[in-house]
């Protein structure tokens, strides 16, 4: 769906991202904007992963999200949902083969001193929600509330550029003192790409087609 870090933005800034902010308030929050997180990569302990038939078999954390289990079921890995407090334990133990998560989550939980290889395979692009309390927000006076959401949009350009500078100092930093860095070919993330496809339709009565249609999926 995303391939570059310019594509997932147009559509955090477009419908679509307007769509996702608009579910917000009923769970009790203002969407201002939407910053990143930047891509999903995997990391594994002790084996090299360049295809999808690499994974097979691999017994894979992911988030407790209908979505990535389908995904990496769809792969045919092991998809094993583990809270982000035990990761590290469960890499460590070996009780999971790899993991997948932003870099600056690789980075900061320590991964790379369980895993070995880091490969950059950025199948998910993350948004990130920046938001506000609403019954306070809705408290403020209307010119304040004005200000706010405009410094919202002014520094989301600002928190990109950062989040994605970071990322590129963990990997030329840290994670490429100790771990193997495996950068995909184009001909091999089509492979995933493909992998993959079957995701969509499997989801389509539940998120809806007209909501499809924001994000370019027919």
């Amino acid at each position: 769906l995303v391939t570059s870090l310019e594509e997932g933005r147009a559509l955090a800034d477009g419908e679509a991202g307007q769509y996702m902010l608009s579910l917000l308030p009923e769970k009790g929050i203002e969407g201002l904007a939407l910053w990143e997180q930047g891509f999903r990569e995997m990391t594994t302990a002790s084996k090299e992963i360049r295809l999808p038939a690499d994974v097979s078999g691999m017994k894979i954390r992911v988030m407790d999200s209908p979505t990535y289990i389908a995904m990496f079921n769809h792969l045919g890995a092991l998809p094993t949902v583990t809270s982000m407090g035990e990761l590290f334990t469960a890499l460590q133990q070996g009780a999971v083969d790899g993991q997948e998560n932003p870099i600056n989550t690789i980075a900061s939980r320590k991964f790379n001193e369980v895993q070995q290889y880091l490969i950059m395979t950025p199948h998910s692009y993350g948004p990130l929600i920046f938001g506000a309390n609403k019954a306070f927000f809705d408290k403020l006076p209307e010119d304040v509330q004005a200000a706010i959401k405009e410094a919202a949009i002014e520094s989301r350009e600002v928190e990109r550029q950062a989040a994605q500078d970071i990322d590129q100092q963990y990997v030329d930093g840290d994670l490429k003192a100790t771990m193997t860095i495996i950068e995909l070919t184009d001909d091999e993330r089509n492979q995933w790409q493909e992998a993959v496809a079957a995701v969509y339709p499997e989801f389509k009565d539940i998120i809806g087609e007209e909501i499809y249609k924001l994000f370019g999926i027919d």
